[in-house]
């Protein structure tokens, strides 16, 4: 897709051009050209950049979108959707199976996941190529939002999810939350 908004070169890395990233709040790949995934920085209560809102990871995006866990220190993805809706796909399995995958220079794998309380918890390991250092990521997949924004599942549940994440971030530190939701067509 093209925009008036976005230069001539930015590949396609974007799925709806309604919800187009101000500038200003538009998360930067650093060391890319283009620079641009299609995610804007938002604030929190106490934080000037407390998440990142993202469109779920397409194949073609699914590298970039773990270079921006990575280099922003991210260790929260909260997915609001599940990867298929009417037997279409809502969203891309950017994350691997049993077995560690790569995407671009960043090798993510599995260590853990699990079902709690109307959600599904991951855990992962990601590291970068030249780097030996791996970084932890937690995923909180909540498979009862659907891609109509529509909440179908237990309120307890959300709680839950919400106390689940605010644990990790208090071990972790504050870096930004990632939240996603689908890919729409």
């Amino acid at each position: 897709m093209h925009s008036p908004l976005l230069p001539e070169t930015t590949p396609p890395r974007i799925d709806l051009l309604i919800f187009l990233p101000v500038d200003k709040w538009r998360v930067v790949l650093k060391g890319e050209n283009p620079d641009y995934i299609h995610a804007t920085n938002i604030r929190g209560y106490k934080q000037q950049r407390a998440f990142i809102i993202t469109q779920g990871p397409m194949r073609s995006t699914a590298r970039d979108f773990w270079k921006m866990v990575y280099s922003r220190k991210c260790s929260v993805v909260v997915m609001l959707s599940d990867l298929i809706e009417q037997d279409e796909e809502v969203c891309y399995q950017y994350w691997p199976g049993k077995r560690a995958q790569t995407y671009g220079e960043f090798r993510v794998e599995l260590l853990s996941e699990g079902w709690k309380s109307g959600f599904l918890f991951r855990n992962f390991s990601v590291q970068q190529a030249k780097f030996a250092t791996a970084h932890q990521v937690w995923q909180f997949h909540i498979p009862e939002w659907s891609s109509d924004y529509q909440w179908r599942g237990d309120v307890n549940a959300m709680v839950s999810v919400i106390e689940e994440v605010s644990k990790v971030q208090m071990k972790t530190g504050n870096h930004p939350i990632v939240v996603h939701g689908t890919v729409h067509k």
